[in-house]
């Protein structure tokens, strides 16, 4: 394990170079991103991304998502509300994980998924995807070598590919 202290030397290692990613990291992300993504991308490739995304993450544009932000979590917090006036116990996970989705979906595709009132087919797609994600380091050889498991990515990538498409 590798501490690193310096904020110097962390820029080096995360920005500044691009270091061969984990190759079990390319097989797992690869039936969400298709191998097109800027955590396993490497090189000339990586360095052309990350130059492409930087702008949306500095201070300055972040700034002007506070409003889509503030306007998701107002939601959450309406349905956290909602769900303590019974009085019962309720897992937060699935909650949070909407909102999650709902941020990402306004400040990255400029749209409302609206995921934490209603099913959406994007949201359905990607969890069902990751569901279905394996290391390959399973012992169960059924749940490892699941025949059906190429199946199930192909039609998920297939509906969120679907669905990107008529947003774009």
């Amino acid at each position: 394990m590798l501490v690193v202290a310096s904020t110097d030397g962390l820029y080096q290692i995360t920005q500044k170079h691009s270091l061969p990613k984990y190759h079990a990291m390319k097989q797992f992300l690869k039936p969400i991103s298709e191998g097109l993504d800027i955590v396993t991308m490497e090189g000339v490739l990586w360095k052309t991304w990350r130059g492409i995304f930087n702008p949306g993450f500095s201070a300055g544009h972040l700034m002007t998502l506070t409003s889509s932000i503030i306007e998701e979590t107002h939601r959450f917090c309406k349905i956290l509300q909602e769900h303590s006036l019974d009085g019962a116990v309720f897992k937060m996970k699935a909650f949070t994980d909407n909102l999650t989705m709902d941020v990402i979906g306004k400040v990255f595709l400029g749209t409302k998924l609206n995921s934490q009132r209603a099913r959406n087919p994007l949201v359905d797609g990607l969890r069902m995807q990751v569901r279905w994600l394996t290391f390959g380091a399973e012992v169960n050889p059924f749940t490892r070598y699941n025949p059906i498991r190429p199946l199930v990515h192909w039609y998920n990538i297939r509906r969120m590919n679907n669905y990107v498409s008529k947003e774009i």
